[in-house]
Formats: C-alpha cells, sequence, structure tokens
C-alpha cells in the first residue's frame, strides 16, 4: 500500500487537505483473486466566527466492482 497526502492552510480559518493511495493485494494461493484498489479525496475545513465549524470531505474509491464516490459534510457548535 502507498498513500501521501498533503494540506495547507489558506487563512487562519481555512485549512485544505488532498489525499489518495493505492493498494495492490495478490492472491497467496491458486483460487485467490488479485485486487487493486485506488483512492482520492479532499477535505476542507472552515471556521465560520468564534464557535462555528464547517467540514466538507469528498472521496473517489476506484476498485473496479466496488468503486463509489462519497462526499461528507458537517456544521458544528464548538461550546
Amino acid at each position: 500500500m502507498h498513500s501521501l497526502s498533503g494540506a495547507v492552510a489558506l487563512t487562519a480559518n481555512w485549512n485544505v487537505e488532498l489525499y489518495g493511495g493505492v493498494r495492490d493485494d495478490n492472491g497467496k494461493t491458486l483460487t485467490a483473486t488479485s485486487t487493486h484498489t485506488s483512492w482520492v479525496g479532499l477535505d476542507v475545513d472552515m471556521g465560520l466566527g468564534q464557535s462555528w465549524y464547517l467540514n466538507v470531505s469528498g472521496e473517489h474509491n476506484g476498485s473496479g466492482d466496488e468503486s463509489y464516490h462519497q462526499v461528507y459534510s458537517s456544521l458544528s457548535w464548538r461550546f
């Protein structure tokens, strides 16, 4: 498995992270199949004032029959 990520703080309240990777599993028996999985994603974190926090995250997994796209967001209030 190989993965890489990088993040940058655009401002004091905005952070962006890009990540991705690949994983190869080789079958250890004659009946086991080999699989290749790859993924890439982006996270954006935003501070919206003193107590509010927004996170938006997206990921693409390209592993053949099990490939998917996922988007997640959350809005939080810190106390």
